[in-house]
């Protein structure tokens, strides 16, 4: 998570067209409106894998074998896991498609950012092509 935090704070950073302090907080309120969900999950399901990992012997932990037996018989992305009775997102290893890999290994910093970042009346630069306008006084 700390590598996609700072590519999306560069990315804001990036962005900005002057040193204004109007701008710093725009870049910082979209680095944060791209970020909190995302990080509030991967903490959610984080405190889930810890419960997991750490079952004693029992009913919960037999639901839990086999529920890794289950989502490991599936063929990764070409299924519909709901077809074969299991829930998405709740298999047990987390890093696999049917745990969080789909929505965590997928995410695009660039478009989180794109989406998330107010748009613009006027034309539209890119955030060099501002820089150099605004230093050219343009």
């Amino acid at each position: 998570m700390s590598l996609e935090d700072g590519h999306v704070l560069g990315l804001c950073l990036a962005r900005l067209t002057s040193k204004a302090p109007e701008q710093k907080k725009l870049a910082l309120e979209v680095y944060e409106r791209c970020r909190r969900a995302r990080t509030e999950r991967v903490v959610q399901r984080g405190n889930l894998q810890q419960h997991l990992y750490h079952l004693h012997d029992g009913p919960e932990q037999r639901k839990r074998d086999e529920l890794l037996r289950a989502f490991g018989d599936v063929d990764r992305r070409e299924v519909n896991f709901e077809e074969r009775g299991l829930e998405y997102g709740a298999d047990p290893l987390a890093w696999r498609w049917g745990g969080v890999g789909k929505w965590l290994l997928t995410y695009d910093c660039e478009k989180d950012v794109e989406a998330h970042w107010p748009k613009q009346s006027g034309p539209k630069y890119s955030a060099s092509e501002n820089v150099v306008r605004e230093r050219a006084n343009l």
